[in-house]
């Protein structure tokens, strides 16, 4: 099966279509289950996990999801060693 150059163009801008979407839908989520207000901005939330030490790389886990869900700084730090 040969595929059109438009075709692709197609196909590929319905794939993103469908990701956004299913990214929207994710933080959607999280912001239903998330906590009414969050105590902390993010900026601080990164700040008080920096304090304990630790140092962000790629491989770290995804801190803004670890923030938005509630997680304390502490605990963080202490599942990501």
């Amino acid at each position: 099966m040969k595929i059109t150059k438009p075709q692709l163009k197609q196909i590929i801008l319905e794939e993103l279509s469908s990701l956004e979407t299913g990214e929207q839908r994710r933080d959607f989520q999280k912001m239903t289950n998330a906590p009414a207000q969050q105590q902390t901005s993010f900026e601080e939330w990164v700040s008080a996990v920096s304090a304990f030490g630790y140092e962000f790389d790629e491989n770290s886990p995804n801190p803004y999801d670890a923030w938005f869900g509630g997680q304390s700084p502490e605990e963080y730090f202490r599942s990501s060693r």
